[in-house]
């Protein structure tokens, strides 16, 4: 009988010492978890609690909380219903299980304000996720809608110097004058998508010099994509009168704008 007792409790012990070992090594894959979720790799943090849980024998607030917590990260990252589907489940499980548990009170808050600010998003069901995906498809149709029909902004610069110095140079957008640009001056279009015609000349009204600016009036035609900017600065030939129109990089285009202050249009 001795000898039963003995086996008994030698068997017992061995079984606790093997599950203290397991709980350790356990506690260490959790702690190889919060490693892993704080270098921001959530696949490795995900199957190191699994790996935990599975020597704990079952899930505990701590696990259960991690996992909330790399789920949300996931969502933020890629949205779809399974993952959000498993993400409320969880917070809905630990908020029911752990409401009255003070030690808790930390996590059970972290866990309410990811619940809330997901379902106040995405909706609580897959019907309310699907409203939102449709409600974002539309806004994005609108957006896209409203950048084809966004009018191009045209830049043009008038830094020409000495050129034609007492002459205002005229801007002409498909035969209209749209503004008069002395020297550092610059005036912007703005203009829908396609081709436009622009016109510049010498402007001196009642002056004898009247027919010979317009002669040596330059037409130049631009094309223009929705919702882009463009830079053009006019070129003028003192030595034959003749105008150029020259489309700027964005740099040096920038450069000007600096340089030059916007032309007072009212004609």
């Amino acid at each position: 009988m001795k000898l039963k007792y003995i086996f008994s409790f030698l068997l017992l012990l061995l079984m606790h010492l093997s599950l203290n070992a397991q709980t350790a090594l356990a506690k260490l894959k959790f702690e190889d978890a919060e490693i892993a979720y704080n270098n921001q790799d959530y696949v490795k943090a995900t199957q190191k609690l699994d790996e935990a849980e599975k020597l704990f024998g079952k899930s505990n607030p701590p696990i259960l909380h991690l996992r909330i917590l790399i789920l949300d990260k996931q969502v933020q990252k890629e949205t779809d219903w399974p993952s959000l589907d498993k993400l409320m489940t969880s917070c809905l499980s630990f908020l029911k299980d752990y409401e009255n548990v003070e030690a808790l009170e930390e996590k059970y808050r972290d866990v309410y304000k990811i619940y809330a600010a997901v379902t106040d998003k995405y909706g609580s069901n897959e019907e309310e996720y699907k409203a939102y995906l449709k409600k974002q498809k539309d806004k994005q149709i609108a957006i896209e809608e409203s950048e084809k029909n966004r009018p191009a902004k045209v830049y043009v610069f008038r830094q020409t110097g000495i050129g034609g110095v007492l002459s205002p140079f005229g801007v002409f957008l498909n035969k209209t004058l749209v503004c008069k640009l002395n020297n550092g001056n610059h005036t912007v279009l703005q203009l829908n998508k396609g081709e436009h015609q622009i016109r510049i000349r010498g402007f001196m009204k009642n002056n004898k010099f009247e027919k010979v600016l317009e002669k040596n009036a330059g037409e130049f035609p631009i094309s223009v994509e929705a919702g882009k900017i463009y830079f053009y600065a006019i070129r003028y030939n003192a030595w034959n009168g003749k105008f150029g129109f020259e489309l700027l990089t964005e740099e040096a285009g920038k450069k000007s704008l600096r340089e030059t202050s916007q032309a007072n249009c009212n004609l």
